[in-house]
């Protein structure tokens, strides 16, 4: 009876050591004038290691989700049981929120998690990462056509499934929802941008401090001629724009009928 108890009891071991539940999360949004944000997404996932001699490896426990703000600024990202391999082999994966998008503000650059970067006029965030300031990026357009790159990304990243998988729809059909309505605030701030932008001249961008202190005159002079060439080729913003999203826009049209 002992090596059956003691079998009994490391499979109970193993088996506590394979689970594990990641407590949600309240986030609370507001824009630069303490304003709540009255319409916003969150896109989070829930992320482990996999420690080894070398170097920690991540894996992703959970495929990214989507959840949407309330009226008053709160975003309630819902808590998760998970079942992975035993610990220490995979440790207990945690919350991940991959990416905060405000569409009236057009602001999708800002990420929550511990040690994420905090950049005031932009997306700030408090103490403890549960409160933050997103900043109205209309007028920085470098910034803006971030938000529309982070978001084209995610929407491919949570929408896109392999040959013979099974649809989002059919997966996690509250996630579909929101993504179908991504899709539209996302065909709507690129025709926001087009609107604004669509004719204004590119800036030229200045070399990064730490690129020209380590470039030789050479490659400082070839960069120079590359920024020339992709200016004459693109001078204005529409044309980067188009080149970026057309063929994509085009994809989520069928994918918005797709999630129906």
């Amino acid at each position: 009876m002992r090596p059956k108890l003691m079998a009994f009891g490391l499979a109970a071991l193993l088996g506590a050591a394979s689970l594990s539940f990641s407590c949600g999360r309240t986030l609370t949004l507001v824009d630069e004038a303490g304003a709540p944000i009255d319409s916003s997404y969150v896109a989070y996932s829930y992320m482990g290691t996999r420690p080894n001699p070398a170097h920690s490896v991540s894996y992703q426990a959970k495929r990214t989700a989507l959840v949407r703000g309330d009226r008053m600024g709160h975003v309630v990202i819902p808590g998760a049981f998970h079942s992975h391999l035993p610990f220490p082999i995979e440790t207990h994966p945690a919350l991940w929120v991959e990416l905060v998008y405000v569409p009236r503000l057009h602001n999708g650059v800002g990420q929550t998690n511990r040690g994420s970067p905090s950049t005031p006029g932009v997306f700030a965030l408090d103490v403890g990462s549960r409160r933050a300031i997103v900043s109205d990026l209309a007028a920085r357009p470098e910034l803006w056509e971030g938000t529309l790159l982070n978001l084209s990304s995610l929407i491919n990243k949570v929408v896109w499934r392999t040959s013979g998988e099974a649809s989002l729809r059919v997966t996690d059909p509250e996630t579909a929802a929101f993504a179908r309505e991504l899709i539209g605030d996302f065909r709507r701030d690129y025709e926001a941008f087009l609107a604004r932008y669509g004719n204004v001249a590119r800036p030229r961008p200045e070399i990064p401090t730490a690129q020209r202190q380590s470039s030789s005159a050479d490659e400082l002079q070839r960069w120079e001629q590359s920024i020339d060439a992709d200016l004459v080729r693109e001078p204005t913003w529409g044309m980067v724009m188009t080149r970026l999203f057309g063929d994509e826009l085009r994809v989520f049209a069928r994918w918005e009928d797709e999630l129906k």
